[in-house]
């Protein structure tokens, strides 16, 4: 959508939307926002006949909300090459066909459409809210967290773990919405869209099967020089204001990602996701002491700068390590 500049050092939030008779032009939409396909519909209630997308997305991170009414709609040969979607059913019944398996949702339900694989699907009546990510981002994600390589990654199911990785997920989904679709925010900070999406995607790798919960257990990295260590807490102080994964401190630091966790934990008690946290804690702490209140800074403002999507998580880790909340700082 056309829009304003973004400020200095922002992203801006690209939003679509489209509510319409016309199933052709909404078929144009969704193979463009997320699956090629070919399809078949019918009117189950022509009267009521309509359908409506949709979606915002900031850099790799993409939500939307999509909805038929009156029609069943039919997909074949549908593939999403080099994207994940998880999709919670907020209305509406259908199944959803990869080779011999189904999976049959009604209301409530949440399911990931399969990757790298074609698959059909049947849609009665639906609404579904859904995130998309990178497989990269995922595969990176698994990688720092398993050691393994990114490429032995593979989602093994449709259908969530447990009705408690469901509801993770869903709310993954609402929140994200909340951030990027169901806002009057034209721009975010790319620290917070980088943090947004690497959540997203390590929710997605706990609510839904796949090779890192079955793989065998990796050995730790032996003996790591405390200069891998000290080399990777410069390297993040110096680029805390700029998204940053762990494989890029690790890379900086010459070690393998899964060494450099080992190394952070024995010389400085913590991960170095955790000191880049405490970083950009500190940076948001000199931003309020030195900002003028005149000027029109709010706290809600630094913490999203600084990479909070959260304002009151933002103001209870503000106020464990200063003893005080982030608005007095400002206003002193």
């Amino acid at each position: 959508m056309p829009g304003s500049e973004p400020g200095p050092g922002m992203m801006r939030i690209e939003r679509a939307g489209l509510v319409s008779r016309d199933m052709d032009a909404i078929v144009t939409m969704v193979r463009e926002q997320y699956a090629d396909h070919r399809l078949q519909f019918r009117y189950t209630d022509p009267a009521r006949a309509r359908a409506g997308l949709r979606t915002a997305m900031a850099g790799p991170l993409a939500t939307g909300r999509m909805c038929w009414q009156g029609v069943e709609y039919r997909v074949t040969d549908a593939h999403a090459d080099g994207r994940l979607l998880g999709v919670v059913a907020a209305g509406g019944t259908g199944k959803v066909s990869l080779g011999r398996d189904e999976l049959h949702f009604t209301r409530g339900d949440v399911f990931l459409d399969p990757p790298f694989q074609h698959y059909s699907a049947v849609l009665r009546d639906c609404e579904f809210a859904g995130v998309q990510i990178p497989w990269s981002v995922a595969a990176e994600v698994a990688a720092e967290h398993t050691g393994l390589p990114a490429a032995s990654l593979r989602f093994e199911s449709m259908s969530p773990v447990s009705g408690q990785a469901a509801v993770r997920w869903s709310q993954t989904v609402t929140f994200c919405s909340q951030q990027l679709l169901n806002t009057d925010a034209t721009e975010a900070s790319p620290i917070l869209v980088h943090e947004l999406t690497r959540m997203t995607a390590a929710v997605l790798l706990g609510a839904f099967p796949n090779t890192i919960m079955t793989s065998a257990y990796l050995p730790g990295p032996g003996w790591v020089p405390s200069s891998a260590a000290r080399h990777a807490a410069e390297f993040i102080e110096t680029h805390a204001s700029q998204p940053l994964t762990l494989s890029q401190i690790a890379t900086a630091s010459g070690v393998t990602a899964r060494a450099l966790q080992y190394a952070f934990r024995r010389h400085y008690g913590t991960t170095p996701t955790g000191y880049l946290r405490q970083v950009r804690l500190d940076r948001a702490h000199q931003e309020l002491r030195t900002a003028d209140p005149a000027a029109g800074l709010t706290v809600q403002k630094v913490a999203r700068r600084w990479g909070w999507s959260d304002s009151s998580k933002f103001t209870a880790a503000y106020q464990q390590q200063y003893g005080q909340v982030p608005s007095r700082t400002l206003h002193t």
